[in-house]
């Protein structure tokens, strides 16, 4: 859906330049709703072409069990899943905060691996091979036997990048562009990172409510090093239906 309005040209705009405070003072006069402005915010990347992907079709729900009140899920992909064949796999559990697994790709294309989960979680998947590929979210049914392709319940909020954000480094800034393309208004939830270990930052980190037409900004941070490269930020949706928008954050 297209928002022919300033605040829509504006938010376009300062997607393709870095943009500093008084950027965003003008933006404020223009009626943009900016949920932060900073200097050296760094344009939001797009996927590049060789990315490596990931075939949904060719993943499956091998078996659930529960060790020690663990829960275990087991997935096995096809070969051919992963296209190249190389690299390793990512699967986060977004519903609890425990580390990601990490899985590496067979000469085929295929994998298999055993995570820590129970029924109902949502599961991401995501390759590693110089770059990444997009990720790809499964929720496991009540029953454990089957799995659901997650997609945005308010399709009318444009959220970028949609799922994983890559900062170029340890000292790096980007803004993540949030659009309510809806009409009616859109109440989120504070941010939260979902492990808070890997030396990220954000801000704003208040709640918000967007109205129609309305644009906001949360810019991430990486601050120095530390010993995870990656986390996920998380932002509930409450209204006008309730869902959760997950967006891995990443620096090489």
């Amino acid at each position: 859906m297209a928002l022919f309005s300033s605040a829509y040209f504006w938010s376009q705009f300062c997607l393709s330049c870095r943009v500093g405070r008084s950027f965003f003072a003008k933006l404020a006069v223009l009626g943009v709703l900016a949920l932060v402005g900073g200097c050296g915010i760094s344009p939001v990347p797009s996927p590049p072409e060789d990315a490596p992907t990931l075939d949904e079709s060719g993943l499956s729900l091998l078996g659930v069990e529960s060790l020690d009140q663990i829960g275990i899920i087991s997935f096995v992909a096809a070969p051919g899943t992963v296209d190249p064949a190389e690299g390793n796999v990512v699967i986060t559990n977004l519903s609890q905060a425990n580390a990601p697994s990490v899985v590496s790709v067979s000469s085929d294309g295929s994998f298999a691996v055993a995570v820590s989960a129970f029924p109902s979680h949502v599961l991401r998947f995501q390759v590693v091979a110089g770059s990444r590929s997009e990720p790809l979210d499964l929720r496991v049914d009540n029953t454990g036997t089957a799995l659901t392709v997650v997609e945005p319940v308010v399709e009318c909020l444009e959220i970028s990048p949609t799922r994983w954000l890559g900062l170029d480094g340890p000292s790096d800034s980007t803004s993540i562009v949030i659009r309510n393309l809806c009409d009616v208004p859109v109440d989120l939830g504070p941010p939260q990172l979902r492990r808070g270990q890997a030396g990220f930052s954000f801000s704003p980190t208040n709640a918000l409510s967007l109205a129609p037409s309305q644009v906001g900004f949360i810019t991430v941070s990486a601050n120095g090093s530390a010993a995870e490269v990656e986390d996920v930020l998380l932002i509930d949706v409450l209204a006008p239906e309730i869902e959760r928008r997950a967006i891995t954050v990443s620096i090489p």
